[in-house]
């Protein structure tokens, strides 16, 4: 006996597939994404906060900056400058300069509007999420825990 889409494990069982790729765990099982917690800026940052973040980056940032934001994303190589590798950058935001890491505010308000002359989209949200994103963001690069950066 065949099994059919209306018999209805398929879809969630892709749905499955598609949370753990976002998510994410190490080959070994354990936690290596955002369902563990991280130190961020000498703090501790939730996992349920990571996971936020994580989600919103997969449905906003990711066909941009790439899967593991290297700027490597289907939709960036469309646009008229590569999207920033979140996990090395330089961050153009920062008004420190590019070598300096950006704020949270700063991170905070490029993704609410955008950076028109590289091609990012405004990306209003609220503040739960704005603030997990940031966090999730600033996990892709380690230097957020050696440097303060927020």
């Amino acid at each position: 006996m065949t099994r059919t889409l209306s018999q209805g494990w398929v879809l969630p069982a892709l749905a499955l597939l598609v949370g753990m790729s976002i998510v994410g765990c190490g080959q070994d099982g354990s936690a290596s994404g955002p369902e563990r917690s991280f130190q961020i800026d000498g703090l501790e940052v939730s996992a349920a906060t990571m996971l936020r973040g994580s989600l919103v980056y997969g449905r906003l940032c990711r066909r941009c900056h790439g899967p593991n934001g290297h700027g490597d994303g289907r939709h960036g190589l469309a646009l008229p400058r590569r999207p920033t590798n979140l996990r090395e950058g330089p961050y153009p935001v920062s008004t420190g300069g590019a070598a300096r890491l950006p704020t949270d505010e700063e991170l905070a308000r490029t993704i609410h509007v955008g950076i028109e002359a590289s091609g990012m989209p405004a990306h209003p949200m609220d503040p739960q999420d704005s603030a997990a994103i940031v966090q999730y963001i600033k996990s892709l690069n380690p230097a957020w825990s050696t440097a303060p950066g927020g």
